[in-house]
């Protein structure tokens, strides 16, 4: 029999990514945690029973730390985002290949915190199956744009939908970079940058290449 030696190791380089922002040096703990129901059958004697698994479920747990004053934090992020979704990808160890890949729905963490002590939170948000792996990124396409129109003074947040939005880098609306957040793969919801009224070209842009164009009219 082949003796299997053990190479477990404490974790000390986690990675915790929403989109493409890494969120290590917010959380202290992070976990995709499956339950499974379980149904017993006990019949007349110790032996005679059965068990059924019901399938899967899983929650991403996290825990990480009130960074009340900073506008790009997880906390932040959660506190304006919750009740939608957004991709996550995990890595117990950022130097390691194990990867996994999950969709969550996003839970606004507690406000408050004990007097002289760091706030923290641990939540736990139901997600998807994890895919483990690195995703797999093709080029991106747009099949929508709404509202399809904005003001060209900028500032109005659109919500773009389409397909291979994974890895996105930039969003560009008539050739202006748009801050934006990467909800999923097939989601993304962005900010209008100032630019010229008239039709405008919206491009996303990953490192598989930029999407074909799509267009938003942008109202003086």
């Amino acid at each position: 029999m082949t003796e299997i030696l053990s190479t477990a190791k404490a974790v000390t380089r986690l990675s915790i990514k929403i989109g493409t922002d890494d969120y290590v040096r917010h959380c202290s703990n992070a976990e995709i945690i499956p339950t499974r129901p379980v149904a017993t059958f006990k019949g007349g004697n110790p032996e005679a029973h059965s068990h059924d698994v019901g399938a899967a479920s899983y929650m991403l747990a996290l825990s990480f730390v009130h960074d009340y004053n900073n506008p790009d934090s997880l906390y932040r992020f959660l506190l304006e985002h919750g009740g939608e979704t957004a991709e996550f990808t995990y890595k117990p160890d950022r130097d390691g290949d194990l990867e996994a890949t999950v969709t969550a729905v996003l839970i606004e963490p507690r406000l408050g915190n004990q007097v002289d002590q760091k706030g923290t939170s641990t939540l736990q948000m139901p997600c998807s199956k994890p895919v483990y792996g690195a995703p797999t990124i093709v080029v991106p396409a747009i099949t929508g744009i709404t509202p399809d129109t904005a003001d060209a003074d900028g500032g109005e947040l659109v919500v773009i939908t389409g397909t291979g939005f994974t890895g996105a880098t930039s969003v560009t609306i008539d050739g202006e970079t748009a801050e934006f957040i990467l909800v999923n793969s097939r989601t993304i919801h962005a900010v209008v940058p100032a630019a010229t009224a008239g039709e405008a070209l919206v491009i996303v842009t990953n490192s598989a290449g930029a999407s074909p164009a799509a267009t938003i009219t942008l109202t003086a």
